[in-house]
């Protein structure tokens, strides 16, 4: 399930899927309306368009238009994609690309196109033939909606590369990314404190082999890998998760017992690696999506602290919804609760370490980068679950002010520091604290 939910995420942040699928319909509506049973029923006045020469005229202006708007469309996409990565970050381009109503012009325009193609040829302008009016007054009435369409277009991509807007989309794209790894194999597994110390024993004689490839891990199979642990009566090991670099001959899979070839190529099966990180289970990726805004934002040549600002803002809330979410389990059990599959998780020190880190060395000298990030951590307080998180949290915390430089200040940035420092370790710090009765 989960490398079906990949592939479809992967599809689904592409221009092809919406485009062609709605090229399907067009090309299947222009044939049923040009079907001979269609042409021979009565139509309203109104839908007349007149003998069969005006009506391939017609066609023939209206191909003509829909190729210019078409190509004005595409101008525009691509210039935009090509700001977008120049000043936000080339990898912010699969936001734009996975946007429903980009994919939905793009396909609209095409759709028309291929529906104008599709009865240009049907019209005959011979005496007594019959003309699809119905078909042209279609054409005539998808010509008008993709005017009305480019309008709408052209307004939302000036939107869509704003800062602000940019930074909330990505945000965005992290809570979907988070709600959805909490999958079936962890509502099955059954959380313990000494989880892992019930299946070290399996490993001391442990069969440890490579991934086989090279590349960013971008989706692991954890159901069908469980499946495979509970066939083979074996406990699996997983030294990676999705989002990391692994080399081919990287040892990062292990199994309590030695595995033949044909059962480590299942393992292998079960993991994805390509050349670039995806969002599918990697939610460090989306946050440092972020950060790469963030950081070309602070970088001298830009030098744009309010968008550097939005991203934090953004990280902040992110990480708070990541905090709120129920860890990961790393042993993953099998129906009857038997411990197949220890995986490799993401840590809070991890997550936080990932949103700031970067940001807080490039704003070291900025005190309001400083201090943006100092509330965003005492903000996480109301969303702190466990001691992990919250000495995480402090530690990030420290970090930030010690490279805030407040020596290196005025007295007035230095006094601003200091007290959005100690309002943070006052949160923080109380966050698991019960209130006194």
């Amino acid at each position: 399930m989960d490398i079906l939910r990949h592939y479809w995420t992967k599809l689904q942040a592409s221009l092809l899927l919406v485009p062609l699928l709605m090229s399907v319909v067009a090309i299947a509506a222009a044939t049923l309306l040009i079907d001979s049973r269609m042409l021979a029923r009565p139509l309203p006045e109104w839908l007349h368009t007149g003998s069969a020469s005006a009506a391939r005229d017609l066609l023939n202006a209206l191909l003509g238009g829909m190729i210019a708007m078409f190509s004005l469309v595409l101008s525009i996409t691509i210039v935009v994609l090509t700001v977008a990565a120049s000043q936000i970050g080339s990898r912010l381009i699969r936001s734009f690309l996975d946007d429903r109503a980009t994919q939905f012009v793009i396909g609209l325009f095409l759709a028309t196109l291929l529906y104008l193609l599709s009865v240009l040829p049907a019209i005959d302008e011979r005496e007594f033939a019959p003309v699809p009016h119905l078909a042209i007054a279609v054409a005539t009435g998808l010509c008008a909606i993709c005017l009305l369409a480019l309008l709408y277009y052209v307004n939302k991509l000036a939107h869509s590369i704003v800062f602000d807007h940019a930074a909330s989309r990505v945000a965005h794209d992290i809570r979907r990314t988070c709600a959805v790894l909490h999958d079936r194999c962890d509502e099955d597994a059954t959380p313990a404190p000494d989880a892992e110390r019930d299946v070290q024993a399996a490993f001391r004689a442990a069969c440890a082999f490579p991934i086989g490839d090279s590349g960013y891990v971008q989706s692991i199979s954890y159901a069908s890998l469980v499946e495979l642990a509970r066939r083979l009566d074996v406990v699996i090991r997983l030294d990676v998760r999705p989002g990391q670099w692994v080399n081919a001959e990287t040892v990062c899979i292990a199994a309590s017992q030695p595995l033949p070839e044909r059962a480590r190529r299942q393992v292998r099966n079960g993991i994805i690696v390509g050349s670039e990180r995806t969002p599918t289970q990697d939610v460090e990726y989306g946050l440092q999506r972020l950060v790469e805004m963030a950081v070309r934002a602070l970088s001298p040549g830009v030098n744009d602290v309010f968008t550097a600002l939005a991203a934090v803002d953004n990280l902040g809330a992110s990480v708070a919804f990541v905090f709120a979410r129920p860890p990961q389990t790393r042993v993953l059990r099998d129906a009857d609760g038997g411990a197949r599959v220890i995986r490799d998780v993401s840590t809070p020190s991890g997550i936080l370490e990932a949103a700031f880190n970067q940001i807080r060395q490039a704003g070291a000298a900025m005190p309001a980068v400083s201090i943006r990030l100092l509330d965003a951590l005492g903000r996480l307080a109301t969303n702190i679950r466990s001691e992990e998180q919250r000495d995480a949290t402090l530690q990030q915390i420290e970090a930030v002010y010690e490279s805030a430089r407040c020596d290196a200040m005025i007295r007035m940035d230095a006094q601003a520091v200091v007290r959005r420092y100690r309002d943070a370790l006052a949160c923080v710090r109380g966050a698991l604290t019960p209130e006194p009765r």
